[in-house]
């Protein structure tokens, strides 16, 4: 999983390959998995996977939703923010913590929940993320930014 910790970050690497696993029935490559699993490795597979997935339903990849939600790159965020972005690959439209608070922040404890149970993270570790809730981790812009009509459009012909 080399590749996949150098473009994540170790939290954020392993809570996004756990979730892919613990979904992968839901999760399931749209082409030919046989194609993919004969040409590329495990590790380079959850590597596309995690930069194509839109995490918000506007631009695609890990890094982006990462800064879209909480203000820094992948490689910065914490353990409750990668909990977020892991729970999000399950069904990002119902998850979206901009929309549904309350349900991002159950599939965030569950995600912990089950890193807790495998033993990846300890009962403090557990403890300390599952307490930070959803409107503590979302970075909030401040009121005095200038939005225009289709500012998302915008927001992504400036990205380009």
């Amino acid at each position: 999983m080399k590749t996949l910790y150098h473009v994540m970050g170790l939290i954020a690497a392993f809570c996004l390959t756990f979730a892919i696993l613990i979904t992968s029935v839901e999760a399931v490559v749209y082409f030919n998995p046989n194609y993919f699993e004969k040409e590329y490795t495990k590790e380079e597979i959850l590597t596309i996977y995690a930069n194509e997935i839109s995490f918000d339903g506007t631009m695609p990849g890990v890094n982006y939703a990462s800064n879209r939600f909480f203000n820094k790159d992948i490689n910065d965020v914490t353990l409750p923010e990668a909990a977020l972005l892991a729970g999000l690959v399950k069904s990002p439209t119902k998850y979206n913590p901009l929309i549904n608070k309350e349900q991002a922040n159950e599939r965030k404890n569950v995600v912990l929940s089950l890193m807790k149970r495998h033993g990846y993270i300890n009962r403090i570790q557990y403890e300390l993320a599952i307490n930070k809730h959803i409107d503590e981790l979302i970075y909030k812009k401040p009121k005095n930014d200038i939005s225009y009509d289709y500012q998302g459009y915008l927001d992504v012909v400036y990205d380009e």
